[in-house]
């Protein structure tokens, strides 16, 4: 069985290096940490693998018990550097306009501790264009739980499902995707391995933002263009979201807790990292 790419209800996207890049900020602090613990800097490659999960998940793993002190540190040099750092990814803006246009609700569900998430859409004039910004520590719990999920659409008339496509760039994003129902949607640019993708393979998979603009606009194309047919007495007037011509679709996998809710190149190279170590 399998559940066609239609308008969503609404779209969720995770922050770091699929909205915006603030990735030199992150790798410093982190390095920071490591440094001051008596350990070795980590390479790009390594960091970018272990900043897909929240700090006050990963810390305790990476530092045991002086997890606290580590998180301290880091937080102090991130706060001193982030919201000044922090650049859009190319398309990102235009592919946000596109959907506000439309009247989507559009969320935001990110690793990154929630009030330096909120001061960094604010630095990029981004705040009205999100319904709700849900960051790390925002929920009970970090994704790949389901919680930051239904707190991000908590008041918009939407539930977790397929009708809302959640659009990320790792593995907890599409592993966060399947849990809550949603249509898990991969930008490129991430680190994932082959593994990863099986184990949560994506619905749909973009090289860019422009990409997936370009996607939401053919649904909306094939949808308006459905009402105008009926409209004009051609064709059928019972055409259902599933008769309408897909752009993808959806492999079956098993749900937790559904209702708990330009220059292409250069586009996908700034992507090139993962950002959610905050």
């Amino acid at each position: 069985m399998t559940v066609a790419l239609r308008r969503p209800e609404a779209v969720i996207f995770d922050w770091d290096s699929t909205l915006a890049d603030n990735w030199g900020a992150i790798a410093r602090s982190l390095n920071t940490v490591l440094v001051a613990m008596g350990r070795e800097p980590w390479s790009d490659e390594q960091v970018r693998r272990h900043a897909t999960h929240s700090a006050r998940g990963a810390f305790g793993t990476l530092f045991g018990e002086r997890r606290d002190e580590a998180l301290a540190l880091f937080y102090r040099s991130f706060e001193a550097v982030h919201a000044e750092e922090v650049r859009p990814l190319r398309g990102a803006d235009d592919l946000l306009a596109g959907l506000n246009g439309h009247g989507i609700p559009v969320c935001v569900v990110s690793n990154k501790n929630g009030r330096y998430l909120r001061a960094e859409a604010e630095r990029l004039g981004w705040t009205r264009k999100f319904v709700r910004l849900v960051g790390a520590a925002d929920a009970p719990r970090d994704k790949p739980d389901t919680a930051p999920v239904r707190l991000a659409l908590a008041g918009t008339g939407v539930r977790p499902g397929p009708g809302v496509w959640f659009v990320g760039d790792s593995s907890v994003d599409l592993q966060c995707a399947h849990l809550a129902s949603c249509v898990p949607i991969l930008l490129q640019g991430g680190v994932i391995s082959p593994a990863e993708l099986g184990e949560w393979p994506p619905a749909h998979v973009f090289g860019c933002r422009t990409d997936l603009l370009a996607a939401f606009q053919a649904c909306m194309s094939y949808r308006q263009g459905d009402e105008r047919r009926a409209a004009e007495g051609r064709g059928r007037t019972d055409v259902t979201r599933e008769d309408r011509k897909p752009a993808g679709s959806v492999p079956e996998h098993p749900a937790q807790d559904p209702n708990a809710g330009d220059d292409l190149s250069d586009e996908r190279g700034e992507a090139a990292g993962r950002g959610d170590l905050v």
